[in-house]
C-alpha cells in the first residue's frame, strides 16, 4: 500500500474498500495497480495489486507479498534481512512494532508488516535469546515467567537454521606429487574502490603440491592470461 500515485506503472480506479488501522481509523482505498520495487543491489521486481491509499503517511509492504515474488525473510528482535536468490536485497530495523527498510526506490520510507501472530511462548522464546522449550518450562516451574508458556511455543525456523551445519567439501580426486602439476586460480572483482595503482581485480595462483601462492593486481580481466603465462 502506498499514498503515492506517481509510483504506479499501471493504475485503475478502485472504490470498493477501506483500510482499517490499529487505532480503528478507516482509510479509503481509491485505486489499485502495479509498482516497481528497486532493491539495493540494483535489481527490480514488479509488485501487483498494490493499493493506493492517499491518507497513509508511509508505504507498507507485507511479508506475504515479498514471499510471493520469491523473497526469503530472516529476522531477530530488532533487525531483519530480506533475501532473493541467496543475496541480501533489503534490510532494516524494528521501530515501534514495524520493520523500517533502509534502502528502497525513490528514497521513500517503506515499512514491512506481518500478519503472523506470536504466541506468549514465542515472545518469551525471543526475549530470552531463543531459549529452548525445556528452558522455558524450567523458568515457568520456578515462577520466573507465567505458567503454561512452554506449551505455547511454536516452530522456530531461525533456531533450526542457526543449528544447522554446512555440508563438508568432497575430497579432491587428484594427487599431485611434483611442483606445478596442479594450479588453483581465483579471480576476484571488480572492486567498488580502486587500489592505489587503480587496480580493480586481484588474481591468485596456488600450487597444489607446495601450496605456494602468487597474487597479482589487475586493472582489467583481460590481463589474466598474460599473468598466467608469466
Amino acid at each position: 500500500m502506498t499514498p503515492l500515485k506517481r509510483w504506479f506503472t499501471t493504475y485503475k480506479v478502485w472504490d470498493e474498500g477501506l483500510l482499517y488501522m490499529g487505532n480503528d481509523k478507516a482509510y479509503k482505498i481509491v485505486g489499485i495497480g502495479s509498482v516497481t520495487l528497486k532493491f539495493k543491489d540494483g535489481t527490480t521486481t514488479l509488485l501487483r495489486n498494490v493499493r493506493h491509499v492517499p491518507s497513509l503517511k508511509i508505504n507498507l509492504i507485507s511479508l506475504g507479498m515479498l514471499d510471493s515474488i520469491g523473497c526469503e525473510y530472516k529476522g531477530s528482535v530488532r533487525r531483519f534481512e530480506i533475501f532473493k536468490d541467496s543475496k541480501i536485497v533489503l534490510g532494516g530495523t524494528k521501530i515501534n512494532g514495524l520493520f523500517h527498510i533502509k534502502e528502497v526506490s525513490m528514497n521513500h520510507v517503506v515499512l514491512i508488516v506481518s500478519n503472523d501472530k506470536l504466541t506468549e511462548g514465542d515472545l518469551w522464546h525471543i526475549r530470552l535469546s531463543r531459549i529452548s522449550g525445556k528452558g522455558l518450562k524450567i523458568l515457568s516451574e520456578q515462577g520466573i515467567i507465567p505458567k503454561g508458556v512452554a506449551e505455547k511455543l511454536s516452530f522456530c525456523e531461525h533456531c533450526v537454521v542457526g543449528k544447522s551445519t554446512r555440508q563438508s567439501f568432497q575430497k579432491a580426486d587428484h594427487n599431485t606429487k611434483d611442483i606445478l602439476d596442479y594450479i588453483h586460480s581465483n579471480l576476484w572483482g571488480p572492486s567498488q574502490t580502486p587500489s592505489l595503482n587503480n587496480s580493480m581485480y586481484f588474481l591468485t595462483f596456488t600450487d597444489d603440491c607446495s601450496r605456494k601462492s602468487w597474487v597479482y593486481f589487475l586493472k582489467s580481466k583481460d590481463q589474466t592470461l598474460g599473468k598466467f603465462k608469466e
